[in-house]
């Protein structure tokens, strides 16, 4: 009688873009690999829901600043068409900033010797939804979950 050797699959743990498996992270896009990291170059890897602004202070000033301008274009020279399409310009830049600030993304942060890298799940997890996909990656696959 002939016997070979089971060989268990790999895990592999896929959430939006992102592919994650004991050896490494990935993010595909179109079926090709664009980011990877190793597991053996991580440190600790997190999976969490924040804010679409990597930085919420210059965002934010740049907002009130669009909208300063926004108010001094329209109030200067009222009645005057182009004040009021350009003050229109500049509102609409201030309230995309906010809106941009306040919108919340899923993120993977890994973090190793080398630095930090940040992907984008592409897909909104719910808070559940992402302690269950840390407490997987942690017991599946072996990953340090901080």
């Amino acid at each position: 009688m002939d016997e070979t050797p089971v060989v268990e699959a790999e895990t592999v743990i896929e959430h939006g873009r992102v592919r994650f498996t004991s050896a490494r992270v990935e993010k595909v896009r179109n079926g090709y690999r664009v980011t990877s990291v190793a597991r053996a170059r991580t440190r600790s890897i997190r999976v969490r829901n924040q804010s679409a602004s990597e930085h919420p202070v210059r965002e934010g000033f740049w907002a009130l600043g669009t909208g300063a301008v926004a108010f001094f274009s329209m109030t200067s020279e009222s009645g005057k068409l182009s004040s009021w399409i350009t003050g229109g310009a500049f509102a609409l830049v201030s309230a995309l900033l906010i809106r941009h600030q306040f919108t919340n993304i899923t993120v993977v942060d890994l973090r190793g010797a080398d630095g930090r890298v940040r992907m984008d799940l592409e897909e909104r997890l719910t808070d559940s939804e992402v302690d269950d996909l840390n407490h997987r990656l942690g017991s599946e696959l072996g990953w340090p979950v901080d």
